[in-house]
Order: structure tokens, then C-alpha cells, then sequence
């Protein structure tokens, strides 16, 4: 079901998994108050039993990991957009977000830079809506790698974003335009 044309009443959308959605609420300040769904933790063993976790030796139950890292932001750089060589889109972003750290007494602001990473459906989203300026929601896990330059091996970590939410975009993109990515 296509929503071109059509204006749906309520707060901006969200593109997660399962495509666009709206959320419950947002209040000015940039604050999500929406419910964000949990990872569904189905997991069954080879006979097909559903799997509530791990016992450990003291029959202690043990929980499951969770990866997942959420930032509130606002774009600094427009997506940069590149094919990997299967052809699939992949764009990358730089997003700001800020922390105050006690200095000599005082509070001093501090900006601290992340390099977030859409792939497929999410990218194609990154390039036609996310402009420098805009305050964005993301959430997403962290993947850590390493490369190699001049002999020295550099750890990386990157932000493999799933979920994508304009809270405000300093173009002025309607909820029309934002609509057509359904």
C-alpha cells in the first residue's frame, strides 16, 4: 500500500526494519517518547525447544548479550554514499552529539563525533532525506574491526544502524516527501 499523496496525522516517521512507521510521540526538545520495541530473544535448540537461556554451573541463569547503541544527534556531514562490489548501497554520515564534562568547576561542553553506517533500504533513505543540520534518532549495533596503516594496526568501531528516526530536518523536508519511502 503506497502512502504517496496521502498525509498521515501524527509525528515524524521512523524507518526501522519492517520499512516506515510512526511513532507515539515527540516532544519539542528532541526527546523520543515512543515505546522502541526489544529484540525478540526466540531462540530454540536442534530439536526445535525454545531456549530461554543459560544455566550456569550453580544452576544460576545466566542472561543473553545484548549489542545495541542509540544516539540522539544532529548531522554534520551529508551521507556519503558508495556501492560494495555485490552492488549493494552503503552510506556513511557523521553525526555530533554532546556531553558536558566538569572542568576546573565548571561545566565544559564537549562534542563527540560518531561515523554511522546504513546499508540497503536505510541508505537509500540516508541519501534522499539526511542534509547536515537535520536531528536524527538512531539505534543500531557496534561492530569492531581493525586495519593496518603504516605497519600500526588501528582499531575501528562502527555503528551498523537498523533503525533511522528524523526528529527534525534543517531543509524543511515535509511529511509528504518522507512518506514516499514506504
Amino acid at each position: 500500500m503506497s502512502l504517496r499523496g496521502k498525509r498521515a496525522p501524527g509525528p515524524p516517521p521512523a524507518f526501522g526494519h519492517g520499512g516506515l512507521h510512526r511513532l507515539a510521540a515527540i516532544v519539542p526538545l528532541g526527546y523520543l517518547c515512543a515505546p522502541i520495541p526489544a529484540p525478540s530473544f526466540d531462540c530454540r535448540d536442534a530439536r526445535g525447544s525454545l531456549r530461554t537461556g543459560r544455566t550456569n554451573a550453580g544452576g544460576i541463569h545466566m542472561s543473553r548479550s545484548v549489542n545495541k547503541i542509540t544516539l540522539i544527534g544532529n548531522v554534520g556531514r551529508d551521507p556519503d554514499m558508495q556501492r560494495n562490489k555485490s552492488g549493494t548501497k552503503v552510506a556513511h554520515f557523521s553525526l555530533a552529539t554532546n556531553r558536558r564534562k566538569p572542568a576546573d568547576g565548571e561545566q565544559e561542553e564537549r562534542t563527540d563525533w560518531h561515523r554511522p553506517t546504513l546499508w540497503n533500504r536505510q541508505a537509500q533513505f540516508a541519501e534522499d532525506y539526511v542534509r547536515v543540520g537535520d536531528r536524527i534518532y538512531i539505534e543500531g549495533r557496534l561492530e569492531y574491526e581493525a586495519y593496518e596503516r603504516d605497519g600500526v594496526t588501528i582499531p575501528t568501531a562502527e555503528i551498523i544502524v537498523h533503525t533511522v528516526v528524523m526528529l527534525s530536518t534543517k531543509a524543511g523536508v515535509s511529511d509528504e516527501e518522507l512518506e514516499e519511502v514506504a
